[in-house]
């Protein structure tokens, strides 16, 4: 692009043009069991992100799973981040099948004989690595759902075999008390800058532990041994992320 003016004076300047695809919604979806517990997970694709999600005109948010869903119908929305919005609708269907907890002090145990057992962080909707036995001791309070595989269903009262596997998720049940922490557990890690473009600075107690960075829906990026107070998050895309900490709390940042 060139401007002059009628001095024959000009200056020059390049400008890019870019091609966006449409801002689409998928979802998937998890029944629910007969405890309220369906799952719905938002995937968005094209437009320009970082996205907003929510569900039947709920307060949009960067969490794109939601989870303790009521068998029936809903609506899901995207937002990217020119205001560009993409909607569609979706059912939660009902499965007669025991997906209840048994909560004792800081454990939780399935009730449910199942092929698989993932537990999950229900305020991060992150799967927690390692946690997959029926049984599951908390290291700290929370929210815990456990996401589970099961072979079979319950039907007037009867075992009936199903066709195939299913995936059920169990409701969120909240630890309130722990019997025995670690101190460590006790702090909260704070880390900066946030947002961060090409490092985070993590206290010097982190040193020598284990580290993940995954998305909300549990998807891990990077992970190894903290070596050094600086965490390289360059090649990160932008967006929203957790941090756990091996032994302590996990921290939310935004890389940018």
């Amino acid at each position: 692009m060139t401007v002059k003016d009628d001095e024959e004076n000009f200056v020059n300047d390049i400008i890019e043009i870019v091609n966006i695809t449409p801002l689409l919604l998928s979802i998937t979806t998890t029944p629910s069991g007969n405890e309220a517990s369906g799952v719905a997970e938002l995937i968005a694709t094209g437009g320009i992100p970082p996205y907003l999600y929510s569900i039947n005109y709920g307060e949009p948010s960067t969490q794109n799973i939601f989870s303790d869903l009521p068998p029936g119908y809903y609506r899901a929305d995207v937002i990217d981040i020119r205001g560009c919005q993409a909607t569609s609708e979706f059912e939660i269907p009902l499965i007669n099948i025991d997906n209840t907890l048994l909560l004792n002090v800081d454990k939780l145990t399935s009730n449910l004989d199942a092929a698989t057992y993932q537990w999950i962080n229900s305020e991060t909707q992150t799967a927690m690595e390692g946690e997959v036995s029926k049984t599951f001791q908390a290291k700290q309070t929370g929210k815990y759902r456990v996401a589970i595989t099961s072979t079979s269903a319950a039907s007037g009262g009867e075992k009936d075999k199903l066709e195939g596997p299913i995936g059920i998720s169990s409701a969120t049940y909240e630890i309130t008390n722990i019997l025995s922490v670690n101190n460590n557990m006790l702090k909260t890690n704070k880390i900066y800058p946030n947002p961060a473009l090409d490092y985070l600075r993590v206290p010097e107690s982190c040193m020598n532990k284990n580290y993940i960075i995954c998305s909300f829906s549990g998807k891990k990026f990077l992970s190894g041994r903290i070596t050094s107070q600086e965490i390289s998050v360059e090649e990160l895309s932008s967006g929203i992320y957790f941090i756990q900490f091996e032994d302590f709390y996990g921290s939310l940042f935004m890389k940018i």
